[in-house]
């Protein structure tokens, strides 16, 4: 223990706290960790256990980001449409720094879209052309490090959502993209680059191996998550995932020399929200 505090303060290293949520599908109450025992499932939280994390994260760690990597929003595609004010409420209320548009969030058309951002949602979607207002890219800053985040759209949406719902939009190719943002940011100077996935996680292990440059993949799209993180040998890009309807959250802590100006290494936590554990 003693070792591990001398290195920090030898070496000056930084922590940044991430937490993400993934294809929570609008299912912020309560629920049943059936996955675990479904004839007696342990009860989730939802929103409120979320709010009781953030709380205590949020004491420890004064810089910690917060990010979705999209479907946020429930509904289906063909039936009823998502309560956008419920999906705001609940952005505004838990300070999401930026989120992934995934399909979910076009159920409604790109005009149900756009009131997202009208209410003040940070959308960031480097791939999608079309609509005024969501972000290629941003850049946040906490105790010096800069910290470049980017998102990637599935550029299949025209597969998974009715035509009209995306009439005008262009999704582009997501590997070129991702090239272009990485040469962007780093360009800008950057120390940390953050990629907010809805992609798939498929595709994503092709997105860690084929552009370099990404540190930190935070994936999405179908709602299969992942207990361990997924490292790519070749680039070392690190790519975590969370299960769907808001039963677990993921939470990595990068390790950062602020003179070497490299990461040193991570810790990730794959948290479900019991509520017993997270009362509210």
């Amino acid at each position: 223990m003693k070792i591990l505090i001398y290195a920090f303060l030898i070496f000056k290293i930084d922590t940044v706290a991430i937490v993400f949520t993934s294809d929570i599908l609008s299912q912020f109450g309560e629920g049943k960790a059936t996955f675990i025992n479904p004839n007696f499932p342990p009860p989730l939280g939802g929103a409120l256990s979320f709010e009781s994390f953030l709380k205590e994260e949020r004491s420890k760690y004064k810089n910690l980001l917060l990010f979705d990597t999209g479907n946020l929003t429930g509904g289906y595609i063909a039936l009823e449409n998502p309560n956008i004010d419920e999906v705001v409420f609940f952005c505004k209320k838990m300070k999401y720094n930026a989120i992934c548009p995934g399909v979910r969030e076009f159920i409604g058309g790109v005009d149900k879209f756009k009131c997202y951002l009208d209410k003040g949602l940070t959308f960031i979607s480097s791939n999608i052309i079309g609509i005024e207002g969501v972000l290629k890219y941003k850049i946040f800053e906490k105790n010096g490090i800069k910290i470049g985040v980017f998102g990637l759209t599935t550029q299949y949406m025209p597969l998974y959502s009715l035509p009209w719902n995306v009439s005008g939009l262009k999704i582009i190719d997501e590997i070129e993209t991702a090239k272009k943002m990485v040469k962007i940011l780093k360009d800008k100077g950057v120390d940390i680059i953050i990629c907010l996935s809805n992609i798939s996680y498929d595709r994503e292990k092709i997105l860690a191996r084929e552009v370099e440059g990404i540190d930190v993949i935070l994936g999405g799209f179908e709602g299969y998550g992942l207990r361990e993180p997924y490292i790519d040998y070749y680039t070392h890009t690190i790519l975590l995932r969370v299960y769907d309807n808001f039963s677990n959250v993921g939470e990595i802590l990068l390790f950062y020399d602020t003179d070497s100006k490299v990461l040193t290494g991570f810790k990730y936590y794959s948290i479900t929200l019991f509520s017993e554990q997270f009362p509210y």
